[in-house]
């Protein structure tokens, strides 16, 4: 019995060394960690056509656009670090719109998310929110790496990123700006080489009847 097991362990042995097992097995868990993360990808990818393709849906109602923002800041804070100061700045008593809460959280997470990569090494994200007679005004600005007029042009073009190759789906401001034209909101965005970027976001002021 000792025999036999010393013949396969030696039979072993000789197999690992032939066909360098040891190298394929390493070969191995490189492949099919790439394929787990095209799958990721591939899923990412499909995530978000569903949402492109769904954007113009939702389930409208009143809404504080306060309460939004303050959720999105906690769903949001493992993106940041001790480098970052988040800060929220309300400037109205009429936070409230018209929408749907599930989407616009997607559309600030979205930019909060991009604001956190713009920032690798620290920096400010403030969100203030403010109102005129008949708007609802949302300014999120960063003071990230910014961006130039050409990328400016092409943010919200659908597949359009600027981060690295399987970072991102290029999808996220495209759906983000179908949202908000849902939502007859509208965004503009503001931004310099190394000094920041602020997006502004516009949308229809609602107010209770008091009848």
């Amino acid at each position: 019995m000792v025999v036999k097991v010393v013949l396969e362990k030696q039979l072993l042995q000789e197999l690992e060394a032939k066909y360098d097992l040891s190298f394929l097995l390493e070969d191995a868990h490189e492949i099919v960690a790439t394929n787990v993360s095209g799958i990721d990808r591939i899923r990412d990818i499909v995530s978000d056509l569903y949402a492109f393709s769904r954007k113009g849906e939702g389930k409208m109602m009143p809404l504080s656009l306060q309460d939004v923002i303050q959720r999105c800041v906690k769903l949001t804070k493992t993106r940041f670090d001790n480098h970052h100061q988040i800060q929220v700045n309300v400037h109205t008593d009429t936070p409230y719109c018209v929408g749907d809460a599930s989407q616009l959280e997607q559309v600030m997470i979205n930019m909060m998310i991009n604001a956190a990569h713009a920032m690798p090494a620290g920096g400010v994200l403030s969100l203030d929110l403010s109102s005129t007679e008949n708007r609802l005004i949302l300014k999120v600005k960063d003071t990230g790496v910014g961006m130039d007029k050409v990328t400016q042009q092409k943010i919200f073009s659908p597949f359009f990123t600027t981060k690295p190759t399987g970072v991102g789906t290029g999808l996220g401001l495209s759906i983000s700006n179908g949202i908000l034209q849902a939502h007859n909101a509208t965004v503009s965005v503001e931004s310099a080489i190394n000094e920041g970027t602020e997006f502004t976001l516009s949308f229809p002021l609602y107010r209770e009847s008091s009848d």
